[in-house]
């Protein structure tokens, strides 16, 4: 029944918004869009750059979805993407000069994945999405949104928490376990018991948005909890999770996301599966504003450049059925 509600609420309640000017290439610079979709000046320097590094074979007459299945391969093998299973930070160092790494950050910079940068379209958001992710940097993203919109002056009809069923691991139990000395008394056994029943990324991001949202907003957090963990994988795609939110998406909507740099994907991801499940990629009827913090101590490059792959991966994954992708 809150699930009917909330559907007749947002199918109902919100006026017709302006699109952005170009909403498919999304807010990093690797693309332009005419008629059809392609590499971006600043993206093909970047590639010649790897090149020239012995890192990928690239070459400027490869299609774009060449480039793509390029780029997938692991990084050190003539790729960019980090081997499969493994994590973030157990990606092995890439043997560069610090002149070789600065001149990469430049390029990495002006497409659009080191430093701050934000779109904002409107102030009053009917969706705010906040994406899962462990759960130090899930609180990061949950209380760096909320910060974001106190200053601002936001006003956010529903907050969604994007969680999935992926197992907790050590570290993030214990995390959130000294997190719950911060509730009152009485409720912490009750939040120990919550956790340690399911301790799922679902679990603890509905823990943080309890522990940290003000009481007038409190009561507008909605956890969407991905269940599905693909073959071979440690969590739901980003895909996946994201799609949890199609069915409250009404024929109008504005959203608002936060992912801190290099992740700027998240946000581009969610305009992409938004725009195709209305079934027109130009529409008119929605609004994304996203905004995409530097973070103090930024990912390594090799993060970074695994970002970049990732970013094409499912950018042209997504455009090909539907757009004409070299």
């Amino acid at each position: 029944m809150a699930v009917l509600i909330a559907l007749l609420f947002f199918f109902s309640s919100f006026t017709q918004v302006q699109a952005l000017s170009n909403p498919l290439t999304g807010s990093s610079g690797l693309f332009n869009y005419g008629k059809t979709l392609e590499l971006s000046p600043p993206f093909k320097e970047l590639l010649f750059e790897l090149r020239a590094l012995g890192l990928v074979d690239y070459r400027e007459e490869l299609t774009l979805l060449e480039v793509s299945e390029l780029l997938q391969k692991p990084l050190g093998e003539g790729g960019l993407f980090r081997r499969k299973g493994e994590e973030r930070w157990e990606m092995d160092s890439l043997h560069l000069t610090s002149e070789e790494r600065k001149k990469l950050t430049l390029l990495l910079s002006e497409l659009g994945f080191i430093e701050e940068s934000r779109e904002i379209i409107d102030h009053h958001f009917s969706h705010v999405v906040i994406f899962g992710a462990r759960a130090e940097r899930m609180e990061y993203r949950l209380l760096k949104t909320l910060q974001f919109f106190e200053e601002e002056g936001f006003i956010g009809d529903q907050f969604f928490l994007l969680g999935s069923a992926r197992p907790l691991i050590d570290e993030e139990v214990q995390f959130l376990e000294n997190k719950i000395v911060n509730f009152p008394l009485e409720e912490q056994d009750a939040w120990r018991d919550f956790l340690f029943s399911k301790p799922t990324e679902g679990t603890a991001a509905l823990l943080l948005w309890e522990l940290h949202a003000p009481p007038e907003l409190a009561p507008l957090g909605l956890l969407l909890e991905a269940e599905t963990i693909p073959h071979g994988s440690k969590r739901p795609t980003s895909n996946e999770t994201i799609e949890m939110l199609l069915p409250f998406v009404g024929e109008c909507a504005t959203f608002f996301s936060l992912s801190e740099q290099p992740y700027l994907r998240l946000s581009d991801l969610l305009r992409i599966i938004v725009l195709k499940d209305k079934g027109d990629l130009f529409s008119k009827n929605f609004h994304f504003s996203y905004y995409h913090p530097k973070l103090v101590s930024p990912e390594h490059i090799e993060v970074v450049l695994d970002e970049v792959a990732r970013n094409t991966y499912l950018t042209t994954e997504i455009f090909k059925s539907s757009l004409r992708v070299p």
